[in-house]
């Protein structure tokens, strides 16, 4: 009897169907679209176009519990812009659709810290873009070139200087963005985090971050070190071959009680090959926060970008520098964000005058979950 009563038991366990165990997800994205006013001095155009500060995208993102306090994740993110970034004044028609992974990461987490592996941001990733100040989405950051990277910088005849835009005399130097790496966190060692990444083309980062209160007020900062192969821009073409090159910063932020910031960011850019100009960049900006509004205005300068290029008919050596000003207002509720800001920019070569570059952008960005 006792051998009838556990076949049944067995056959009808074997016949119920298996509850699925996977990882939980959810979807997750954004939509940021602006008009662009731009003048290079000698023509004015308006666009239409995906921020480039923070483009259009969607996520997957899903974690599960693995037993013993640990856990395993995955994070996919892809990016799909139309217009993005925008093109030169009087383009004939838009830049093609921008279609991109952002991120394909699988990671386990414990109380030893996060290991991540695949697509993703390195280690030192947005360490000198700490801010305090939510004007990001307007583009008033350190990274100068999301609005009017694409412009050419143009001579007082109207000529094009060699091809030259803002972007390509422009470098923020925060670290090498994303790349397929394997990264480590630490856990959090008090206010501090620690972080490491190793990827392709010889990409090794490390990098801390702090944050905690502070006289009332937050600070926050990151620093980094990296090294990487040949970082010239795509396209781009030099006098000499370059072996490699050091990248090196970070940024502080602080916010008062009172609603005031204040952020400094300084990084540079160490070519290994002999006889090349090194590059490096500042930023400084002063922001304000209250109630659902933030605004700020910040000024920086880059030298030698991207050196040894040079400018056609000048020395070597070039300063890219310029402020923006920037106005964002956040909804909580329907997560929308209205911005707005004002760019300015302007290049020192030896040899050419050059016209500023000026930008108003007016823009949104809704958020989903």
């Amino acid at each position: 009897m006792n051998k009838k009563v556990l076949a049944v038991a067995v056959s009808s366990a074997l016949a119920a169907p298996m509850a699925a165990q996977a990882v939980k997800y959810k979807l997750s994205g954004q939509i940021n679209r602006a008009a662009v006013y731009q003048d290079d001095g000698q023509g004015t155009d308006v666009q239409f176009i995906d921020n480039t500060s923070s483009g259009t995208r969607w996520r997957l993102t899903g974690s599960e519990d693995i037993g013993s306090g640990m856990k395993v994740g995955f994070n996919f993110e892809w990016q799909a812009s139309s217009n993005s970034g925008h093109r030169s004044i009087k383009s004939a028609d838009q830049s093609p659709e921008s279609q991109a992974i952002r991120r394909a990461e699988v990671w386990f987490s414990g109380n030893w810290g996060k290991l991540s592996l695949g697509q993703g941001d390195g280690a030192g990733n947005g360490t000198t873009e700490v801010d305090l100040t939510s004007t990001w989405n307007a583009g008033a950051y350190s990274g100068r070139s999301d609005f009017l990277g694409s412009t050419a910088w143009r001579t007082s005849s109207g000529a094009s200087v060699a091809g030259f835009t803002h972007g390509s005399t422009f470098s923020a130097y925060d670290a090498f963005s994303r790349y397929d790496r394997v990264r480590y966190d630490s856990p959090a060692l008090g206010p501090v985090t620690l972080s490491v990444s190793a990827g392709q083309r010889d990409k090794y980062e490390g990098a801390a971050r702090w944050s905690q209160g502070l006289g009332g007020g937050q600070i926050s900062a990151g620093l980094y070190y990296g090294t990487a192969a040949n970082q010239l821009p795509a396209g781009a073409t030099a006098t000499t071959a370059v072996a490699g090159v050091e990248r090196y910063g970070g940024s502080i932020a602080y916010l008062f009680s009172f609603g005031t910031s204040l952020q400094f960011s300084y990084a540079e850019q160490d070519r290994d090959s002999a006889g090349m100009e090194d590059g490096k960049t500042w930023y400084v900006k002063v922001g304000h926060n209250w109630g659902n509004n933030s605004v700020s205005l910040g000024y920086g300068e880059a030298e030698d970008a991207f050196a040894p290029l040079t400018l056609a008919g000048t020395a070597p050596g070039h300063k890219d520098k310029g402020f923006n000003i920037g106005y964002n207002y956040n909804i909580p509720k329907a997560k929308v964000d209205l911005y707005a800001s004002f760019h300015q920019n302007e290049l020192d070569a030896s040899g050419v005058s050059v016209d500023d570059l000026y930008a108003v952008v007016v823009g949104t960005k809704l958020r989903f979950d």
